[in-house]
């Protein structure tokens, strides 16, 4: 993964707040294929990404630097 953006610190907090599963066609784009790439997120079947253990990892450590 090239540098971490704002734009997929935001999509990997909403996947984690919706308890690490998130309806895919909410966010497609370069964020889901950056942190699919990182092995933060994996596909869920056919309509559905989830959080991998990293990338729950990564969540937490995000929480802890910026308030919801």
């Amino acid at each position: 993964m090239a540098a971490w953006n704002k734009e997929q610190a935001d999509l990997l907090r909403r996947i984690a707040l919706a308890d690490g599963s998130f309806p895919i066609e909410e966010c497609l784009g370069s964020a889901l294929d950056a942190l699919i790439e990182a092995g933060f997120v994996r596909l869920q079947g056919a309509d559905r990404v989830a959080l991998t253990d990293n990338g729950l990892a990564r969540s937490r450590q995000l929480r802890r630097r910026k308030p919801f």
